[in-house]
This record gives C-alpha cells, structure tokens and sequence, in this order.
C-alpha cells in the first residue's frame, strides 16, 4: 500500500505492541519516513532504537516538536499546555 501511496510522510500513534519485529519496521522506514507518539502497548527496546533512512528517530520524545511536510505537530504533553481551565 506505502509503494503504491508514495506518502511524504508517515505519522503513527504507535501502539503496536510486539507485532512488530524489528525487519518489519527497517523495511517501512526505508520506503517513508516515519513520524509517531507512543502508545500504552509497545516494545520501547525496538521502536526507541528505530530511526528513519535520514537518520531521523521515529519516536517523539514527549513534548518534541516536529516540523513535518510543512506541517508543525507535537508529541501529547506538549499539545496540552494552556488547555487547564
């Protein structure tokens, strides 16, 4: 689907749990590069590791923010800032 899509740009709410292996990941971050936040259910031995074919890491550190296609996006912690009251 990626090959045919030919995305700029990947963006993931990575929850994934142990489905992925670390070949799989290799393999998607080689066709586009991969933008995601973390979920409650992942391997963060594998997805910390993982970057991108640039070099680029895929995870987010909480509250980085990205600037990605022309578009300005930031992990959760930092989308909720001046939301209180």
């Amino acid at each position: 689907m990626i090959r045919n899509a030919r995305p700029v740009s990947l963006i993931a709410c990575w929850n994934s749990g142990y489905a992925w292996l670390p070949a799989e990941i290799e393999r998607l971050t080689d066709m586009v590069p991969v933008h995601a936040i973390y979920g409650n259910h992942n391997n963060f031995d594998i997805i910390q590791s993982v970057v991108n074919y640039d070099g680029t890491r895929v995870l987010a550190k909480d509250g980085e923010i990205r600037m990605i296609v022309g578009l300005k996006g930031a992990s959760s912690t930092e989308l909720l800032k001046g939301m209180e009251g």
